[in-house]
């Protein structure tokens, strides 16, 4: 069993490791998440995905 002082250690290090990879996009976040739900995407990297299409195109 893990002490209360391991398990919040262990959760800080989750939280610091998720914080890395973590992007914000302000203002931009509801017509994010209306693109996602417009295109029936499941998951934000389809949406990433999605947009770097649309940057890629000549």
């Amino acid at each position: 069993i893990l002490s209360f002082v391991s398990t919040q250690r262990r959760k800080h290090t989750a939280t610091q490791a998720r914080g890395r990879t973590r992007v914000n996009i302000g203002a931009a976040f509801q017509r994010w998440r209306e693109l996602k739900e417009r295109e029936g995407l499941e998951v934000n990297a389809e949406v990433k995905s999605l947009n770097r299409g649309f940057l890629m195109l000549p």
